[in-house]
């Protein structure tokens, strides 16, 4: 997974991957280079959710983000040169305790949080992973936590200076909506098509109702994104576009009215004249934040003649 995401071309630096045997929802980079993704994460996540707490890491790393902390730095680097040695059951055993006592003090600021979100998204779609993923993996921390800033190990992922979990969602929703060229949305529960509200996913297996909208409604940006969305066609449980699954039917569920709903409303905009909407946006808001910071200078420096 994490060679995926290097393949991709925008990460540049290299990486250790270690897995921790501690059973609590966390991931962390350190100083160094080296990321650490808890056992806890990987039996909770699926690939493409877990895909994106890793490009969220990474993001860290590219970015050079400050750890706090000389211990933690060196402590990491003591228990992975242990596991490398004729050791490894104690340097697993050294980077549990380690990721137990990691989050002593805030790890990285706010905005630095915001930034690893914002890129980690870039990160994952640019990997072929589910875009829906990254909202989908913040609603599995919030099942799991809450909403609140936890103590402790949980506070590596989800700590007092992140974003709040519901607001984090809600960011990965609308980065959503900005890759399929503004035709998919997620509101109440609802899978948005071009405006139209198509249907309510359900709870199957491990997944929860939350989690299968996300999934599902990142299947169908994709499709918008690459200009491939057309007919759904229902065969046995599965709906399918092509050769992309993009909902299986619970039991209690009409998959014939899905499709029909589905069908109806990508026939409104099939999205096969929007093809710079997504890059336009991004350019879009890039310039807001230079004016933003232009005239945070301008009133900076008239502030300087004017004392």
């Amino acid at each position: 997974m994490y060679q995926s995401l290097r393949d991709t071309g925008s990460v540049k630096r290299n990486y250790k991957v270690y897995v921790s045997p501690d059973k609590d929802f966390n991931a962390f980079m350190s100083l160094g280079g080296v990321m650490c993704v808890n056992k806890g994460a990987l039996d909770v996540l699926d690939d493409d959710e877990l895909a994106y707490v890793m490009a969220h890491e990474l993001t860290h790393g590219e970015k050079r983000h400050s750890v706090a902390g000389e211990k933690k730095q060196v402590g990491l680097v003591t228990a992975v040169d242990i596991y490398l040695s004729d050791n490894p059951s104690l340097g697993a055993l050294l980077l549990g305790n380690i990721a137990a006592n990691y989050v002593s003090n805030a790890v990285f600021t706010k905005d630095q949080e915001k930034q690893a979100d914002d890129i980690g998204f870039d990160y994952l779609v640019d990997a072929g992973y589910n875009p829906g993923a990254a909202a989908a993996s913040m609603q599995v921390l919030y099942n799991k936590y809450g909403n609140s800033a936890p103590s402790g190990i949980k506070a590596v992922i989800a700590p007092g200076n992140h974003p709040a979990t519901s607001d984090r969602i809600n960011k990965n929703v609308k980065r959503m909506y900005e890759y399929s060229n503004r035709h998919v949305n997620v509101k109440d529960g609802w899978i948005i098509v071009n405006g139209d509200k198509t249907f309510q996913p359900a709870a199957r297996g491990r997944y929860t109702k939350e989690e299968r909208t996300y999934l599902s409604a990142g299947k169908l940006a994709r499709l918008f994104h690459e200009h491939k969305a057309g007919d759904m066609v229902l065969s046995g449980n599965k709906i399918s576009c092509g050769d992309t699954t993009v909902y299986t039917v619970s039991g209690t569920e009409d998959g014939n009215s899905i499709v029909d709903s589905l069908n109806k409303a990508i026939a409104k905009n099939p999205g096969t004249d929007d093809k710079d909407v997504w890059k336009d946006s991004l350019k879009k808001a890039d310039t807001s934040s230079q004016n933003k910071t232009a005239k945070a200078t301008v009133t900076s420096r008239k502030q300087q003649k004017a004392d």
